[in-house]
């Protein structure tokens, strides 16, 4: 059941609402100084087309692509006892040990309880712009591993990475 109060600019309000009902990140607790308010995915398919000389056109499908959720929310940094980075922190620390390379394995991201997507998280977005309400965003970018695809277990191969000289 939703909280409901009566706004004042300015002013927040502490609910004992932890977690937004629509959504839940794997290893991931939105907690007081930050909260979740969108949540986006994107699907689609392997294609390729081909033209010919002859104005044919050729059309291989080959199955689900890799997708993109996007989870978006708002960072407080401000509280009854005054300025806080406490969301930054919380959201950078996800972010550093649950990325594709930290982790070499998938989060789960689930959206209204009953669609769960392996993902790989690959980027965050942390947006602070000087404002009378002490409020900031974030962004997290997870690519999504097609149901029934090879390694959708959830393990990541990294290879070495070598640097020559120019």
């Amino acid at each position: 059941m939703a909280n409901i109060y009566r706004s004042t600019p300015g002013a927040l309000v502490k609910s004992s609402v932890r977690q937004p009902s629509f959504l839940t990140v794997s290893g991931l607790d939105f907690g007081d100084k930050m909260i979740a308010t969108n949540f986006k995915l994107d699907r689609g398919q392997d294609m390729q087309h081909q033209k010919t000389l002859s104005q044919e056109i050729y059309s291989y499908a080959f199955g689900e692509a890799m997708g993109r959720i996007q989870v978006g929310g708002m960072i407080f940094f401000g509280g009854c006892n005054g300025p806080s980075s406490a969301g930054i922190s919380r959201i950078n620390g996800y972010y550093s040990g649950n990325n594709a390379f930290a982790k070499k394995s998938s989060v789960t991201c689930t959206i209204g309880g009953q669609s769960a997507f392996k993902c790989y998280l690959e980027n965050l977005s942390i947006l602070v712009e000087s404002s009378a309400y002490n409020t900031g965003s974030f962004s997290l970018g997870f690519s999504v591993i097609p149901a029934g695809a090879k390694g959708s277990g959830g393990g990541l191969s990294t290879g070495g990475l070598s640097t020559g000289s120019l």
